[in-house]
């Protein structure tokens, strides 16, 4: 009766297993066919399109003063910061 009890609870564990199976993950087109089908972007998203310059200091296009401060905290407490110009020089 011990053996049927063992042999009846692995064939219950292995139908629940074997539900639990996964089918394997879309490929990168199909998931491109499927999401973005009416998707059209700007001329600016896509490759070759146009092209800005970015500023030295864009920054200071804001105008924002404390954005300015917060900034200069930010950079001259950064220990990352530190750490990497010590090894640049």
């Amino acid at each position: 009766m011990r053996v049927l009890q063992t042999i009846l609870a692995g064939l219950i564990a292995a139908s629940f297993l074997d539900g639990c199976a996964t089918k394997s993950p879309p490929t990168s087109a199909e998931v491109r066919n499927q999401g973005l089908t009416n998707v059209a972007l700007r001329s600016a998203w896509k490759a070759g399109g146009q092209s800005g310059s970015i500023e030295d200091d864009w920054l200071a296009t804001f105008n924002d003063e404390q954005l300015n401060t917060l900034v200069r905290e930010a950079i001259t407490n950064n220990p990352d910061l530190r750490v990497a110009a010590t090894r640049v020089a």
